[in-house]
């Protein structure tokens, strides 16, 4: 067989290979489109909390108005500011919640607040969602968000986050 020939045959073995297994990653993606998105968050898993990408000690901007005397008690969260989870490896360490064996979603609340508006739920970990601005929460201070699982269950563990409250003037 000659050399230029032989050259050939590889190539085409080779593009024949990687079609194969290009239509096999196909169909296996769409087989995993019926299979539950791993990232969504279930029942017995543990997760991780963050206030603006921290796990504990975080702070909180609040928009606190015009620098005056009497500056406000309370104010809206600045923009920018975000929750998240994440999956933990390892269940039942110090600051590692738990979603029990309903959850489906993990809802933040903000402590203190005063609010009339549905809290703020996570479905999927990994992905950030923003503080509401609609919210009022004290201009300084310390507070607590809480991350409860949700539905509830037995077996369910919260997860905190302590935040400061820092308060952000506008000069007019």
């Amino acid at each position: 067989m000659s050399r230029k020939l032989a050259g050939r045959r590889a190539f085409l073995g080779a593009a024949a290979l990687l079609t194969m297994a290009a239509a096999g990653a196909a169909s296996a993606g769409m087989a995993s489109a019926d299979v539950a998105d791993p990232d969504a968050v279930g029942p017995r898993q543990a997760f991780v909390a963050y206030v603006n990408g921290r796990t504990a000690l975080s702070t909180i901007n609040v928009d606190c108005g015009v620098v005056t005397p009497d500056a406000p008690a309370m104010g809206h969260p600045s923009a920018g500011q975000a929750v998240a989870v994440t999956q933990a490896i390892v269940p039942f360490a110090a600051g590692v919640g738990f979603t029990g064996t309903e959850a489906d979603r993990i809802v933040v609340g903000i402590t203190p607040s005063i609010t009339r508006l549905p809290p703020t739920s996570l479905s999927f970990y990994n992905q950030k969602v923003a503080i509401s601005s609609k919210i009022l929460v004290p201009c300084s201070g310390t507070g607590v968000v809480s991350f409860t699982p949700d539905p509830t269950s037995p077996t369910a563990v919260p997860a905190t986050v302590k935040v400061t409250f820092v308060p952000v003037f506008t000069t007019e």
